[in-house]
């Protein structure tokens, strides 16, 4: 080899070795030992469950919850046909909102292991390892980046028992946050190694990664720009050929921004900047960036809903304290940039993670949210890594080094105590969804959505006065609420109040005359008040817009058979079959034609089959029940009646009436076996029991009536006809010999 060759060599050795020196961690000695790692990450990771275990028992339900999760039906039916649906519907996903069809798999895997909605353990369980993992991959990232295991395991301590890490483990539709998280970490840790030892595979995890965080949640958009930082400082690699790498990554994330845009906004509201006023967006931009850095420096008053100040400008305290501390914010790191690039990148790093969620483009009514943060935080750990990482080292070189180190892991184990009792008593609130509604109104009580949340619970409970209220406050706090006129309407109509019903069914279908629901309880509600020609042209309008949903069709027969239009009921009744073979209440309305047409054969099969898919389907077994007997089938027919009425007690007068009819006619015998079969399903009716007395009495059999009526006597002592018929019969009401 020629003299000048051995010096090119020998140049280009200096620059790798000098390269590899920029890039080592501040203890290289640290790195090598994995097993201290993997001691130090066991201990963080069994802290960090042991704080958030309390989240497994946790039975509340946020928000969207129910749309996600526990009533979707994809998601509680898991199988190959509904995850080629949720892969598949990629610009108008079935749940409304972006695509994010990770989130749902994994929402799905869950249900397969039993999640429901009175079980949501396994929701949680799912959550809770997801954040521990998490927690662990940002202790490898900063030991990649900067080495020194005993302080980047303080740091993960640090954000894994955070309290603002709480919100997306006990609430099941914000597994997206948690599963996009976990493949950011994983493209910044592949990327670690791939820019400090190369290698296509590394690049091409990253690039895999990333599009998985895609499909996890569409904010892991912005990890180009994150990866460009991390060339910038600490890599410090940041060159034309390390843009050109990202391209692959921005046209990726160019098409996924593309394919959110239109998806949400296909199934709510989007507001672009150009909406507001030019000062909006730099207000909220401000306002936000110190409302997350104050949460995260003390978080204290979380909460899963914080409404926009009012008003949004500089008359507002916290606007303003946003505005200067986002000026003196931006000083400070400039000047930062005279020493270190680190505060600069940190923060940098922190603000291009969460602009998506900053609120320059609107997509939800809150400004801002604890979930937002939960990866963007691990931004502000990249400075304090590296400054405490390489005060760590200097210390390891001094005489009193191992006490400054001591006292740094008490300061850390105290901060992480304070932490861990914040997020234990923050997640009390999540005990159950009242509970954690009314927190969320005691930290935002003008809030109309907390209230009609509120007031949904309170609805599924069956409290439907205080529903009512709640529904009511909502309005008054934002009089064009759609799902609150909706849902006040239903909360109405089951408390009987059907005028007052239609009129906010009518308000709904105004402010979105494609609300399908709010137009099928209207045209149900118009029926059954009488106003029958209007409810069929709303049901005509339904079944143009939707052929091919099956209730639609029922309620549609029901109307026209109120109109007399036999025919053309049963033709919608046979549609609804068609449409749903497995409906009952379609089955049921069809036997219920057919009895009325007199076609009793045909009833009894329909009605049959009704019972058959519903076995708790009370009304069907009793209209089944009265057509057997009217047939002759009178064993059949008391077994069909007696299983009404123990399904629902309320069916016990069509048994009574079958019985007193039978009675009249003079066919005592058959009486008398009604009214037993009613005693046996109802013991303690004073009522029946007299009835079977007198049926049993009716044919001579008077020492048996008798024992009835002493049994009436002893339900109800006040009976006086049966107190009368003992006496007249010369019995006594103990049994014994007058």
């Amino acid at each position: 080899m020629s003299r000048k060759s051995r010096k090119k060599t020998s140049r280009s050795a200096a620059r790798r070795e000098q390269r590899a020196a920029k890039l080592a961690p501040a203890d290289a000695g640290a790195r090598s030992s994995v097993g201290g790692l993997v001691a130090l990450g066991l201990v963080v990771a069994v802290v960090v469950a042991g704080v958030h275990w309390p989240a497994l028992s946790a039975e509340a339900l946020c928000f969207e919850d129910h749309k996600h999760a526990v009533r979707n039906p994809l998601v509680q039916k898991p199988g190959i046909e509904s995850i080629g649906r949720v892969l598949g519907e990629v610009l108008e996903p079935s749940a409304g909102g972006y695509y994010k069809p990770l989130a749902f798999l994994s929402l799905m895997g869950d249900a397969a292991f039993g999640g429901r909605e009175d079980n949501l353990r396994p929701f949680r369980r799912t959550s809770l390892v997801l954040h521990v993992i998490n927690t662990l991959l940002v202790m490898v990232l900063l030991h990649e980046l900067f080495g020194q295991r005993m302080v980047v395991a303080m740091l993960a301590l640090l954000y894994g028992v955070h309290p603002l890490t709480v919100e997306s483990i006990p609430w099941a539709a914000e597994r997206k946050n948690l599963l996009a998280a976990f493949f950011v970490l994983w493209a910044l840790v592949f990327y670690a190694r791939y820019a400090r030892h190369g290698g296509r595979w590394s690049f091409a995890a990253v690039l895999a990664c990333y599009v998985l965080a895609l499909m996890s949640k569409p904010t892991a958009t912005t990890l180009p720009g994150l990866l460009l930082l991390l060339d910038y400082w600490p890599l410090r690699r940041l060159n034309g050929r390390a843009v050109l790498e990202k391209v692959p990554l921005f046209v990726i994330g160019a098409i996924s921004a593309a394919i959110t845009f239109i998806s949400q906004a296909r199934a709510a509201a989007v507001t672009l900047p150009t909406e507001h006023s030019p000062w909006q967006v730099p207000l909220v931009v401000c306002h936000n960036i110190i409302f997350y850095l104050s949460k995260i420096v003390w978080p204290s008053h979380l909460t899963a809903h914080y409404p926009h100040p009012e008003p949004m400008g500089l008359s507002h305290p916290m606007v303003l304290a946003g505005v200067i501390g986002t000026g003196l914010l931006i000083v400070g790191l400039a000047i930062s940039l005279r020493w270190t690039r680190a505060l600069a990148v940190g923060w940098l790093f922190f603000f291009v993670a969460i602009f998506p969620a900053l609120g320059v483009v609107g997509f939800m009514i809150a400004i801002a949210a604890d979930r937002f943060v939960y990866l963007p935080v691990v931004g502000l750990l990249l400075p304090a890594g590296w400054l405490l990482g390489r005060a760590w080292s200097a210390w390891g070189r001094r005489p009193d080094g191992t006490v400054r180190r001591i006292a740094v892991v008490v300061v850390v184990l105290l901060l992480a105590t304070a932490e861990s009792v914040a997020t234990r008593r923050y997640l009390t609130t999540w005990r159950d969804t009242e509970t954690l509604y009314t927190h969320m109104l005691a930290e935002a009580p003008n809030a109309a959505i907390v209230h009609y949340s509120l007031g949904h619970t309170y609805e599924t409970q069956g409290r439907l006065v205080e529903a009512e209220a709640r529904y009511r406050k909502a309005l008054q706090l934002r009089s064009e609420y759609l799902e609150a006129h909706y849902s006040l309407g239903v909360a109405l109509m089951m408390q009987g109040k059907l005028e007052e019903a239609i009129e906010h069914y009518r308000e709904a279908l105004r402010l979105s005359p494609d609300f399908m629901e709010a137009r099928n309880n209207l045209a149900g509600v118009l029926a059954e008040t009488g106003q029958v020609d209007e409810a069929v042209e709303q049901y005509e309008l339904l079944v143009r817009s939707a052929p091919e949903v099956a209730r639609v069709r029922v309620g549609f027969g029901q109307a026209l058979i109120q109109q007399g239009r036999m025919e053309e009921a049963v033709g919608q009744l046979r549609q609804a079959v068609r449409i749903e073979p497995g409906y009952a209440d379609a089955w049921y309305e069809l036997g219920r034609a057919a009895a009325t047409g007199g076609r009793i054969d045909e009833a009894i099969s329909h009605f049959r089959r009704a019972v058959g898919l519903a076995p708790a389907f009370a009304a069907a077994h009793s209209r089944l029940g009265l057509l057997l007997t009217q047939r002759g089938e009178l064993d059949a027919g008391l077994a069909a009646l007696g299983a009404a009425v123990r399904i629902d007690p309320r069916e016990l007068g069509v048994l009574v009436g079958m019985g007193r009819s039978l009675r009249s006619q003079g066919r005592l015998r058959e009486a008398e076996e009604v009214f037993r079969e009613g005693v046996r399903s109802s013991p303690d009716d004073s009522g029946l029991r007299f009835l079977l007395g007198d049926a049993l009495e009716a044919q001579g059999r008077n020492e048996e009536a008798a024992e009835q009526y002493r049994q009436v006597l002893r339900l109800d002592p006040d009976h006086a006809e049966a107190r009368r018929r003992l006496s007249a019969g010369g019995h006594t009401v103990d049994g014994s010999r007058p």
